[in-house]
């Protein structure tokens, strides 16, 4: 496989990126929404808010809650908690509007990152929005964000979509779109589909009379319907790979997406200032040859009526992908082309990262490909770029210079990384921390691994944290061997040093068949995470505080293939059953891999968890990578301090909680598509600030 900068040229559709002398902007397309809102959504909720004793509150937080859902933060942190505040105060009052109600949900999930504190005015708005009497978009949007919640926190959505389907249909029709906001129609609509899933052909039906009957324009009907033959098309197809798909799903396909590009081509024609139409036909294309030109062709067109409009962006990437006939070396040449516009004023830039993280997520291993001859230098001047913008939104410019940091770190430039953490006194923002946990990455590993790759701990512990990144183990051992641990500066760096050592060391030491301590050190340097908050409470304990966030892993570098045993301690410091959102579980996970697709939320794994209902009794269950693919449960009761034990020998999986064991004789019933991965915990949906802690554990390679 050649380079990518010997390949590029010979690529199809990798062209440099045009950008146009004028056009809109996304920011235009937001300024729009806004006006929108306060047009069609305002007077009406000032009226049902009149002389209200939460009125004036009510407005405040719809007003900055409309700001933050259209155009994102733009706060310091400091105003962002006071709008917080706000929001929840509102929550708190018998406020009845659901507009109202809806931003106060938005203001929390945005600003916190909790599903829960938002999900209180999220529900007010759910139940009080049963009224047909209101907007339908307003009561769109509304189910829509109860369907996005509902997928957080992998839950099922007890048919919300066909109930979406019914109000998709009064939106079109009631008068929630003038004239003058028909792109804000289609943008919204073509939102609304992207979330509403498990339809039937009546309800596809239903949407195309919808759009046929309704007053709007031509351009607006040519671009509905062409997005929901789409939608028809891979409905009738199905999710399933090309080899599994049937005679019938393939004539859905082929029935439907000729309709699409056809209605779609027709909307560009008559709007072709417009680039909704023009993104959407990459879908189209995809599906059918997957020509590389002709995408970049309908890609060029998008651009030229918004050049940053992200939909376009986001699926010349995906139309790019192996799946689909691309490649690592189309995604990231395109990617390079991306950065190469400097347009830091846009998100254009930015889809270099996400090119990158495609791959990665892909690769399973993100220095790897940031890091790489043919990437490197475009990411750290890409990284260069985002540390020199004057960003003048604060947010923005929090969220930019941190994942400068994370890229310069992932790229190798450990002096750049550093001033990207000074530049953000060593804050890291919770849109950054979600991209590293997509990476893989816990946040402390970030910091210390900077830090000791700049020389922070001395000149052998920078060369210990480079040699264990590029994973020249001999060159690490080497270093190890030579080094004194009373010459280290620190707790901190001995801390980091002898986290290395055990980690390198257990690998022979598990051969011995006894058993070994888990590596848990403070740093948690070696370890993988998806997300949560998971720290190093005390010597060899791990806690994790919980965030209502499906499937938060931290996986340790512990190969784990037939045989192989975990066991320990775990206790709960438990909040009011009446709080926990939905219910939850935790516990062990061998056979750990990340998910490979930034489409899937679940790490492939075999699990011992402990599953706590709102309602009914605790239970001891064996799951596969699905929660819901269980293969077997019983009751269990909860003490002060409890036991586990998991063990794996051949297919065998056992798992016993205090004096409860489950046995799965062949764990092929749990239809895993791998026989090797990692140890690791698994917390699922885990209320907020519930604790979990671990302690006493140790693994073994099953005699």
């Amino acid at each position: 496989m050649c380079g990518l900068l010997t390949c590029r040229a010979e690529l199809p559709g990798t062209a440099a990126i045009v950008i146009p002398e004028k056009g809109l902007l996304e920011k235009d397309h937001e300024a729009l929404r806004m006006r929108w809102a306060e047009k069609h959504w305002l007077p009406e909720a000032e009226k049902r808010w009149l002389g209200k004793p939460w009125a004036d509150q009510a407005r405040a937080v719809t007003l900055k809650g409309l700001r933050l859902w259209f155009s994102g933060p733009n706060e310091s942190s400091k105003e962002a908690e006071k709008t917080v505040a706000a929001a929840r105060e509102l929550v708190k009052t018998d406020c009845d509007e659901p507009l109202a109600c809806l931003m106060a949900h938005k203001v929390l999930w945005q600003l916190t990152q909790s599903w829960w504190s938002g999900y209180q005015g999220l529900n007010k708005a759910f139940k009080i929005a049963d009224d047909a009497s209101y907007s339908g978009a307003l009561r769109v949007w509304i189910i829509d964000e109860q369907i996005d919640h509902l997928r957080a926190v992998n839950w099922r959505y007890h048919g919300f979509h066909l109930k979406q389907v019914d109000r998709i249909v009064q939106a079109l029709g009631d008068g929630s779109y003038s004239a003058e906001f028909e792109p804000v129609l289609v943008r919204d609509f073509l939102d609304w589909m992207e979330n509403t899933k498990e339809l039937s052909e009546d309800a596809f039906k239903k949407l195309e009379k919808a759009i046929q009957d309704s007053s709007h324009s031509e351009w607006v009907k040519e671009c509905l319907r062409g997005d929901l033959h789409v939608h028809w098309a891979w409905f009738r197809r199905g999710s399933s790979w090309a080899k599994d798909v049937t005679e019938e799903g393939w004539q859905g396909l082929e029935e439907h997406l000729p309709l699409a590009g056809k209605h779609l081509k027709r909307a560009h024609d008559l709007r072709p200032d417009r680039p909704e139409a023009a993104g959407r036909v990459l879908q189209v294309i995809m599906g059918g040859a997957g020509d590389h030109d002709l995408l970049r062709a309908w890609f060029d067109r998008a651009i030229a009526a918004q050049f940053d409009y992200r939909e376009a962006y986001s699926g010349l990437l995906y139309a790019s992908t192996k799946r689909w006939g691309g490649s690592d070396e189309l995604l990231l040449s395109l990617g390079k082309r991306f950065a190469e516009t400097q347009r830091y004023d846009t998100d254009v830039p930015m889809q270099f990262y996400f090119a990158c993280k495609q791959v990665a997520m892909e690769s399973g291993d993100a220095r790897q490909v940031f890091s790489s001859p043919e990437v490197k230098e475009t990411a750290l001047t890409f990284a260069r770029g985002l540390l020199d913008h004057p960003e003048p939104n604060p947010a923005r410019a929090a969220h930019q210079r941190g994942l400068a940091t994370v890229i310069a770190w992932l790229a190798g430039d450990d002096a750049l990384a550093t001033r990207g953490l000074k530049s953000t006194n060593q804050v890291t923002v919770p849109s950054v921390s979600k991209q590293l946990n997509d990476l893989l990455h816990h946040v402390s590993t970030l910091r210390t691994s900077v830090y000791a790759g700049n020389g922070g701990w001395g000149e052998e512990v920078r060369q210990l944290e480079h040699q264990y990144r590029q994973r020249d183990i001999e060159g690490a051992k080497k270093t190890l061997a030579a080094m004194k641990m009373e010459n280290l500066p620190t707790d901190n760096s001995r801390n980091y040093v002898t986290e290395i050592r055990t980690v390198l060391e257990l690998p022979e030491k598990l051969k011995s068949g006894d058993w070994q301590p888990l590596p848990i050190f403070p740093g948690l340097v070696t370890c993988f995470c998806t997300g949560g908050s998971w720290r190093v409470s005390a010597p060899g304990e791990l806690t994790l505080t919980g965030k209502d966030a499906a499937f938060l892993d931290l996986a340790f570098p512990v190969l784990v293939e037939e045989n192989c045993e975990i066991r320990g301690e775990v206790s709960y410091e438990l909040i009011p059953q009446k709080l926990w959102h939905t219910d939850w579980s935790f516990g062990p996970s061998l056979l750990w891999l990340p998910a490979r697709f930034a489409s899937t939320h679940s790490p492939a794994a075999v699990r011992g968890l402990t599953f706590h209902p709102t309602k009914g009794t605790t239970e001891a269950r064996v799951t596969g990578t699905s929660n819901h693919q269980m293969a077997g449960n019983q009751a269990i009761e909860l003490k002060p301090v409890n036991t586990f034990h998991v063990s794996l020998k051949g297919k065998e999986l056992r798992y016993t909680f205090n004096d409860t064991v489950l046995t799965l004789p062949n764990i092929e019933a749990l239809k895993l598509n791998h026989t090797g991965g990692l140890l690791g915990f698994t917390g699922i949906n885990v209320p907020t600030s519930v604790k979990i802690k671990v302690r006493n554990l140790e693994v073994r390679s099953a005699p």
